[in-house]
């Protein structure tokens, strides 16, 4: 396992573990579950970093797999909407249905969202800070990560890992690079 491979492993993990605590507390207001892809949409895009982890977790997938072109649903979704690789999927993938917040520093403004068929019971503004999911963490570890790999690095659209050209620029690129 290399470093990338390493450092995102324990990025994932801290997300997976925030992630459950958040979804326990929100049990009741949380309906999603699998096959419920209203949030699972196409266009999304991830730090080159992330998006090789991804590729490297699931070569095989994305090597003999094609895109599910099902309008403006998500590439991973399998036939009754359920994610092809749910237990490598994104970290914007975990992260979707539960109540999200995000500051920005210029504005001095908290910013939270919900999945709209989640947005039951209490209303998401006036959750304590630490009923939410706290985004620029995650956010600002994978930006740091990919500065210090690749600053000018642009983003990957996830739908182009099921390509040979971006399989092998992000193997060429990442590959060889594992001490960071």
């Amino acid at each position: 396992m290399d470093d990338i491979n390493n450092i995102m492993q324990v990025f994932y993990d801290k997300l997976n573990t925030e992630v459950a605590v958040l979804t326990q507390m929100h049990k009741n207001r949380l309906i999603c579950k699998k096959g419920c892809f209203q949030c699972c949409v196409s266009g999304i895009t991830l730090y080159e970093a992330e998006a090789y982890i991804i590729l490297i977790r699931n070569f095989e997938f994305f090597t003999y797999q094609i895109p599910n072109r099902q309008g403006t649903n998500c590439t991973l979704l399998d036939s009754e909407g359920a994610c092809r690789i749910y237990a490598a999927r994104p970290y914007v993938c975990r992260s979707q249905g539960l109540p999200l917040r995000r500051t920005d520093m210029e504005l001095l403004l908290e910013y939270r969202d919900i999945c709209p068929l989640n947005d039951t019971g209490i209303p998401i503004e006036q959750l304590p800070q630490n009923e939410c999911l706290d985004t620029d963490i995650y956010d600002k570890i994978l930006a740091l990560l990919q500065i210090k790999l690749d600053h000018n690095a642009p983003r990957v659209p996830l739908e182009n890992l099921f390509y040979t050209s971006t399989q092998e620029y992000l193997l060429h690129k990442y590959g060889a690079k594992t001490n960071i």
